[in-house]
């Protein structure tokens, strides 16, 4: 028997220089037979991007130059995500978009079109729980555009949420126009799923079988016959640091998580988190954490995302109307957490 040793993946989320585990993947890897089999040693590289640690994992048989230029290249296509979807950087697709969309159409990217079409289909069945129109109400709150945080009054909440929805955004052809001034796109609850999927779609692309993309906590497997049935998701405590909560048996597909313990500031004993509520322009109350496991990373983000505004009790129908798609809730009350599931995740094993 030949035995290559546990694996152990651990995954850091870091939002604006602060750094929280969010999921353990562990991977047990026994091969069996009579003739010597070859140590497949894993290949990894990370990189710091998206505000977080992006990791590629691969776990193959295949020669090592050929897995080290695949993972190189689906880094590239990454950092290239990065560029275009930022809100920051005056270089990217997302800043021209909202400097200019109001005034005029403005020609869109394959990416950004493909990012904005899940992204849209998302606030539609979800009632508009996740938008990319949230910009403006992140800016004021100031999670992602600033280290100093308070709580905003209630009329320029009022006067942000006047500009949220997708009926600002009309889409023509490969064209975006915004029907109202100061309407502004914001990619952070879809962006790194989509690059995660794009990195996935250049490892396929290569022939590799066997890898693991993880952007801080969003991540995507590929599982061969080596890897298939061996992979444990490790969802975390979301009130104690470093513990989990329980896992979950994942083999190839996507996990995301949305967190209230992820960006937050506390003020008069009251923790105020990054996830707003369209609907409020106040972070969301009825989850303290939402995993869901999709086909596409990028869905699984924007999912999450709605999810954790929702609850499971509005939740649950939103999940049932896409196939593949499977939701883990943790709420709190009175300091007692619970755990709500979909029928694909009841085999949850709470630590």
């Amino acid at each position: 028997m030949t035995s290559l040793n546990l694996l152990s993946i651990a995954i850091n989320k870091t939002f604006s220089r602060r750094k929280v585990i969010s999921l353990l993947v562990t991977l047990n890897v026994v091969i069996q037979g009579c003739e010597p089999t070859p140590q497949w040693n894993p290949i990894e590289k990370s990189v710091l991007m998206m505000d977080t640690f992006i990791s590629i994992r691969v776990f193959d048989e295949k020669p090592p130059a050929l897995i080290n230029e695949a993972i190189d290249a689906a880094i590239d296509r990454m950092k290239t995500i990065e560029q275009l979807s930022s809100s920051f950087d005056s270089t990217s697709e997302i800043f021209h978009i909202n400097q200019t969309a109001a005034k005029q159409f403005v020609t869109l990217s394959k990416s950004v079109q493909e990012i904005l079409t899940i992204a849209l289909e998302v606030e539609k069945r979800s009632k508009g729980a996740f938008t990319v129109t949230i910009a403006p109400l992140m800016h004021l709150w100031g999670f992602g555009y600033s280290e100093s945080f308070s709580v905003p009054a209630q009329h320029p909440i009022d006067s942000c949420l006047a500009l949220v929805g997708a009926k600002w955004i009309e889409l023509r052809d490969s064209t975006i126009h915004f029907k109202k001034n100061n309407v502004a796109l914001h990619l952070g609850g879809i962006a790194k799923g989509y690059a995660v999927d794009q990195a996935i779609e250049i490892l396929e692309n290569a022939g590799i079988e066997n890898a693991l993309v993880d952007a801080g906590g969003d991540l995507r497997a590929l599982a061969g016959e080596l890897t298939r049935g061996k992979r444990r998701v490790y969802v975390r405590h979301p009130r104690e640091r470093r513990e989990f909560l329980g896992r979950f048996q994942k083999d190839k597909g996507a996990v995301a998580t949305s967190g209230d313990y992820e960006r937050y500031f506390v003020f008069d004993s009251v923790r105020y988190h990054h996830i707003l509520d369209p609907k409020t322009g106040y972070p969301g109350r009825k989850c303290a954490s939402v995993t869901v496991v999709a086909p596409s990373c990028a869905l699984a983000d924007a999912l999450s995302t709605a999810l954790f505004i929702l609850g499971p009790d509005q939740g649950m129908s939103v999940v049932n109307q896409w196939q593949e798609v499977e939701a883990l809730f943790i709420t709190e009350k009175n300091s007692r957490l619970d755990v709500v599931t979909t029928s694909g995740l009841d085999h949850f094993e709470k630590k």
